[in-house]
């Protein structure tokens, strides 16, 4: 979006019309440039549409490069970031990531393998919570 010198209407007209095509969920993450844009234009198309609701699926990596363990209460912090950016109750979808130390491939499987269970019940929580409706995995690498 950045990358265009469109007006915010321009933009909410085109949420519009993506709408009216069907096209009701939209993929974001708060790691692209363009995200201040995105929640702006976000903002006034629910002004001017609140009667069509866009739904959303995120990108959330937990852990991040930095860490090395999964930390069930960064993920629920995220999600509600995420919750109130977005101004809705529920997230369609998250596509999540364990980053972690891409250098180190056997500590990033033996930690995600050992966190298994602890994730399993998070995400449950979250979708028992109606905070989240499905989850996916984006590997980072073809051994993971």
């Amino acid at each position: 979006m950045i990358e265009y010198n469109y007006s915010i209407d321009y933009w909410v007209d085109l949420f519009n019309k993506m709408y009216e095509s069907r096209i009701t969920i939209h993929h974001v993450s708060s790691e692209y440039h363009s995200y201040k844009l995105y929640l702006t234009v976000l903002r006034q198309y629910n002004l001017c549409f609140p009667e069509r609701p866009i739904s959303h699926l995120v990108k959330l990596a937990e852990p991040h490069f930095d860490s090395t363990y999964f930390d069930p209460n960064r993920l629920q912090k995220k999600i509600e970031e995420y919750l109130d950016d977005l101004s809705t109750s529920k997230l369609w979808g998250v596509q999540w990531m364990w980053r972690g130390k891409l250098s180190d491939e056997k500590s990033r499987l033996i930690g995600f393998h050992n966190s298994i269970d602890l994730i399993g019940a998070t995400i449950e929580q979250l979708k028992k919570n109606n905070l989240l409706g499905s989850f996916y995995l984006f590997p980072y690498t073809k051994s993971f």
